[in-house]
């Protein structure tokens, strides 16, 4: 594809078009080195089964990397811990995100506890609805969960990995990491979930003292008397001059 008569001619043509190959060769795949075809339904990972977790509602479990512990290999440092997550704002525990609608139908509400159920184990979590979550499905970060690890990690929160479905996807060997379906349970407690984001409780403020406006060669006395602004009366200070008389009338 680049043909050239010197080495800086031909790195030039090289650079030019982004590369060099061999216009003049072919190669041929044989059948039994084709690419899989991904697509094929035969070979599809199957959802594991929930039919004998007992009570609860069934969703499809999606765990995601954590933004701020990644895998968990940060876990056990205090600023990643503390970092909020950028969706929900969470940090230091383990939560789970799931569409708000849904959750309210359920009647699960924000820090509900809640039993996350698979063939192959059983986590806690605390809820978190969103309008971000997709209904029917329920999302927990990785990262937690850790049995050993130091006093800021080891046995906070909960490992989403260890109720995964162990599956593998047949055409490229990797595992099927949304393949788990998990049942859902409220356990009947509720802790108040950590979380950046929060809703500011409205109190009263004292009114503000309204600015005074004085016309052009009044002095501020004779704009406090004309009262420009009804709604300033309330501000306006006491008449010295007639506590003065009532004090002087009291006298006679």
């Amino acid at each position: 594809s680049v043909s050239a008569p010197d080495k800086r001619l031909f790195k030039q043509g090289v650079l030019q078009r982004g590369g060099w190959w061999d216009t003049e060769s072919t190669a041929d795949t044989p059948s039994d080195h084709a690419p899989p075809n991904v697509f094929d339904l035969e070979s599809a990972v199957h959802y594991s089964d929930t039919s004998g977790l007992g009570d609860g509602d069934d969703f499809h479990l999606v765990p995601f990397l954590s933004n701020s512990l990644y895998e968990g290999r940060l876990s056990a440092t205090p600023f990643a811990m503390q970092n909020p997550d950028p969706m929900s704002s969470a940090a230091w525990t383990t939560w789970a995100e799931m569409n708000d609608q849904e959750a309210e139908h359920l009647g699960i509400r924000e820090g509900d506890v809640l039993f996350i159920k698979s063939e192959y184990g059983e986590i806690e979590a605390l809820a978190y609805p969103t309008p971000g979550g997709r209904p029917g499905v329920i999302a927990v970060p990785i990262g937690l969960g850790h049995e050993n690890g130091g006093r800021y990690d080891e046995g906070l929160g909960a490992n989403v990995l260890k109720i995964l479905a162990p599956q593998v996807e047949p055409a490229s060997g990797s595992l099927a990491w949304a393949a788990t379906r998990v049942r859902v349970a409220r356990s009947g407690r509720k802790r108040e979930l950590a979380k950046f984001e929060g809703e500011v409780t409205a109190f009263p403020v004292e009114p503000g003292v309204p600015v005074l406006v004085v016309a052009p060669g009044e002095s501020a006395h004779d704009a406090e008397i004309a009262n420009h602004h009804a709604y300033q009366q309330e501000f306006l200070l006491p008449d010295k001059g007639g506590e003065g008389e009532e004090e002087s009338g009291g006298g006679h």
